[in-house]
């Protein structure tokens, strides 16, 4: 993988596998076996112990400030655009998704991804085509 320019997609609105597992430190041997999470093998001891920090938070709104000190510790460290910015962001994708109104898709995901994964539960409300 790196021999050469890879294009990867990565989204998710959940802060473990979008920022926690993207952006901990691995050994090799973790990499190996990461299922690509952290394939740039960003290393950063400063930025790890803000990231534990978050993941010991009492709550998820708690987290949210050690995974925003994460991008950018202050002192140059971090994975954000500021500071070590491993990673080249080269697009940002919209969906839209057209759902007809008598669908219930349940809890709809806060960033907008993700729709699918509850598809069944999805009910449809009224009997009407």
């Amino acid at each position: 993988m790196y021999s050469q320019a890879v294009v990867m997609q990565q989204s998710s609105d959940n802060p473990y596998s979008a920022v926690y597992q993207q952006y901990h430190s691995k050994s090799p041997e973790e990499l190996v076996d990461s299922d690509y999470r952290n394939p740039n093998a960003y290393n950063s001891s400063e930025v790890d112990a803000i990231l534990e920090q978050g993941m010991s938070a009492g709550t998820l709104e708690d987290a949210y400030q050690y995974w925003s000190k994460a991008a950018y510790t202050g002192s140059g460290a971090g994975f954000g655009p500021n500071a070590d910015a491993p990673w080249l962001w080269a697009a940002d994708n919209h969906f839209g998704y057209f759902v007809k109104d008598d669908i219930n898709m349940g809890t709809i995901s806060k960033l907008g991804q993700d729709y699918y994964c509850n598809i069944l539960d999805w009910t449809r409300e009224s009997s009407s085509s």
